[in-house]
């Protein structure tokens, strides 16, 4: 084999830059009813993408007040709330019924005055990143409150001199900030603390405002009240439930607080509109929850908790896995934190290896997709507490060490919320279209459709993903001590799958339409297409999230090359359907993968492909196939059918004709076996399904119609033909499938003389062809 570099694997520590400006002040109270030396208090929330750690950061105002929020490292999740009170008891006492939060920070030097005061906000950097000035405190015990915590920018609201918030109503400039009583229409969320304040720090435990036409709630003894919910139905979850009992289809959700929602393997929970979650929310292993409107929310109270659980497949020891987070603010050390290594893909720095690019036909890489780099520029090592993108796929090695495996891994996905909606993630393209690999991933705590994901988006043709079914080797060419095998890649199209592997450890050959929650895919982004990918929830599913499931039935018949001294396999997908054509379908057609050993079908166009939607069935087609070896030595090969539906489960006949020796296998009831050389065989093989008997032009009438003499021969032979073929072209091959000779027989009548002179002694191949097929011949030059 050639020397190769694979594409994932290696190690690189760099450390991921945090984004220090996305902390915004949302709610203060500064005039309480009972006590005002401890019951002030300052909400902040994180309106960004990234965790942002509050370590050192400042309260301050214009004057001399300055206080450190928390001298300890204390991380804010994208889209997570805290408080600064100025006695942490206290404030838990008066709205949180006693129990501590760890979200509540105690700042004892709060002073926030009644009439006019400035509360502003600055990083570890001493830079301010939020800052608000207000006057004319008029009611006691009302809370100013933010309105749109979905809309933010950095922003400065007045200074003392000028004051932007005038406290006795909204802030006339950009009427979002109010009184909590005075502008109760706009805040769902208002409370009343034991004191008799008004607020809603940390959102407590109210739901959205419900839009559903009814509601019904389940209690372990009453059942559901009044009835069974459906999809016109707000359903309350006041005490545990378990999806055994029975899937949901509902309006809007809400667990209460202490209440627990567990929805089980195989079984599911599908909701309108709005989820609020202030008790607890347990998706397990291949579990599914779906949103359908993209303007729904997922709200979590502060003692609300959602946990998204996944078991990775049975991996050996340096076994990887493709993943990617289902929640909103979750982070390598929170789901991740017992993996030795979780790498992202720099998809802007990937370029294929130069040394696998060719314009040689006969090289066994020509044509193919290549997930091969020089170097390891493109991986980042994701080592402390980095957020994870929701759509952004990581190679995750989920065991303790490098000599951890040979066993399955659960996973808890817990910060943040639920992923859904519209999610735009930027594809990285550097401007050649076999060149833009992209890692990506389900973002949604359900399957989705990858024929939606593949129509919905102008970048992806295939999607190609990870089987874990080898394991490193030292055997295995490339740059580290042990490298992966490329032959563990599976590809899904529209029009089904391949895989290069055997059954991988968690079922299946060969990936379905249905692509899991938390699954890590790849793609070749097609260059020119859009700046970003879209995901949306018209895309998820309820069912099927297993990530393999039973291929859908269509007239399509899958053909398996394998060599059983290295355990290579290669399998080429064929499918006949109505909606295409031989040419290249976006979304259908898929290129061959350089994998060790490669079988494929050639379209019209001369690609080399693994998977090759063609129009509707007709039992006059044929197809041309060839097959690749990278292995420097010649191999014993078979091939057989792997598996067929539609009419060629029905006993459609299939032939495979070899070329190069005139051989016909009935592969219904044979396997057919050979020895190949290393490098492309470009046109060997032709599937038929008639009988050679009955094929207009078959290869058997061509191979009988031609001789070559003399054989052996010496400088020169000649080939004669019984009849009218209309040759097309003749090419002289040595046994190790270099071309050594080519010249047109287009002219030709019944004979023509080749010279050979100046070819060394040896046995060499003549190919034959017509515009129907080719036939191979052997020829001895002495």
């Amino acid at each position: 084999m050639k020397k190769i570099t694979l594409l994932f694997f290696s190690i690189i520590f760099t450390q991921l830059a945090i984004s220090q400006n996305t902390i915004a002040v949302t709610e203060f109270l500064v005039n309480p009813i009972d006590n005002e030396s401890t019951d002030e208090f300052v909400e902040l929330y994180n309106y960004g993408t990234n965790p942002i750690d509050l370590q050192n950061w400042l309260i301050e105002d214009e004057d001399s007040d300055t206080d450190i929020i928390t001298t300890t490292s204390f991380v804010l999740q994208p889209g997570d709330l805290c408080i600064i009170a100025k006695n942490k008891a206290t404030f838990e006492a008066n709205w949180l019924a006693g129990v501590a939060n760890p979200f509540v920070l105690e700042v004892s030097g709060l002073v926030l005055a009644n009439s006019a005061d400035e509360i502003i906000i600055k990083n570890a950097l001493g830079n301010t990143v939020w800052s608000l000035a207000y006057s004319n405190d008029e009611t006691e015990g009302n809370a100013t409150h933010y309105t749109e915590l979905s809309s933010f920018t950095t922003t400065v609201w007045g200074s003392k001199t000028a004051p932007g918030i005038n406290r006795d109503g909204n802030d006339p400039a950009t009427a979002t900030l109010g009184y909590e009583k005075n502008d109760a229409t706009a805040d769902a969320e208002l409370y009343a603390s034991t004191t008799g304040d008004l607020g809603s720090p940390l959102l407590l435990d109210l739901p959205v405002v419900s839009s559903c036409p009814s509601s019904a709630t389940y209690t372990t003894a009453g059942g559901w009240s009044p009835a069974v919910p459906d999809a016109n139905t707000e359903a309350i979850i006041s005490e545990d439930y378990n999806t055994a009992t029975g899937n949901l289809t509902v309006c809007d959700l809400v667990v209460q607080s202490g209440a627990t929602l567990t929805i089980n393997a195989s079984e599911w929970v599908d909701v309108g509109t709005n989820i609020t979650v202030n008790g607890t929310l347990i998706i397990e292993h291949e579990g599914s929850l779906v949103q359908n409107d993209p303007t729904g929310t997922v709200t979590k109270g502060s003692s609300g908790i959602i946990e998204v659980r996944k078991t990775t497949p049975t991996l050996s020891p340096l076994g990887f896995m493709f993943l990617s987070s289902p929640m909103s603010g979750e982070t390598r050390d929170g789901v991740y934190a017992d993996a030795f290594r979780v790498i992202n893909v720099v998809s802007s720095n990937f370029t294929v290896d130069p040394a696998l690019e060719t314009t040689d036909p006969m090289d066994p890489y020509f044509g193919a997709e290549i997930f091969l780099g020089p170097d390891n520029s493109f991986l980042s090592n994701y080592v402390a507490s980095e957020a994870l993108t929701p759509g952004n796929g990581l190679v995750v090695y989920p065991q303790a060490s490098i000599t951890d495996g040979n066993t399955s891994y659960d996973l808890a996905y817990t910060q943040g919320v639920l992923n859904t909606g519209d999610i735009n993630y930027p594809i990285q393209y550097n401007g050649q279209t076999k060149n833009n690999f992209n890692l990506l991933g389900n973002p949604y705590a359900s399957a989705i459709d990858m024929d939606l994901l593949i129509d919905a988006n102008d970048m992806i043709n295939e999607v190609y993903f990870w089987e874990h079914l080898t394991p490193p080797s030292n055997t295995i060419p490339g740059y580290l001590d042990n490298n992966y095998s490329m032959d563990d890649i599976s590809v899904y199209t529209k029009a089904g799958a391949v895989g290069s592997g055997t059954a991988a450890d968690n079922g299946g050959s060969a990936p379905g339409r249905y692509m899991a929650s938390g699954q890590g895919f790849a793609i070749k982004a097609i260059e020119g297409g859009s700046a970003n990918l879209l995901f949306s929830n018209s895309m998820r599913v309820v069912d099927n999230n297993d990530q393999y499931r039973n291929s859908e039935e269509k007239d399509r018949v899958w053909i398996r090359l394998h060599n059983e001294k290295y355990d290579l396999n290669s399998t080429s997908l064929l499918a006949f359907l109505p909606q295409a054509s031989p040419k290249m379908d976006k979304g259908f057609d898929a290129r061959r993968i350089g994998s060790s050993v490669s079988l494929f079908s050639k379209s019209v166009e001369g690609e080399a492909l693994s998977i090759q939607a063609t129009a509707a069935f007709d039992k006059a087609m044929q197809i041309e196939m060839g097959m690749a070896s990278v292995v420097e030595e010649n191999l014993q090969f078979s091939i057989a059918i792997e598996n067929k539906e539609g009419v060629f489960a029905n006993g459609q006949d299939i032939y495979l004709i070899d070329t190069y020796t005139g051989e016909v296998t009935h592969l219904n009831q044979n396997t057919y076996r050979f020895e190949a050389v290393n490098g492309m065989q470009d046109n060997r093989f032709v599937l038929a399904f008639e009988a050679p008997e009955q094929l207009s032009v078959s290869q058997n009438t061509l191979a009988a119609s031609l001789r070559l003499f003399p054989n052996p021969a010496q400088e020169q032979f000649t080939i004669v033909a019984s009849q009218e073929l209309s040759l097309d072209r003749l090419t002289i091959r040595s046994m190790q499938g270099q071309i050594v000779k080519s010249l047109s027989l287009k002219d030709m009548q019944q004979q023509q003389t080749v010279a050979i002179n100046d070819l060394p002694s040896g046995i060499y191949l003549v190919e034959i062809a017509n515009k129907f097929t080719t036939t191979t011949k052997k020829l001895i030059v002495e």
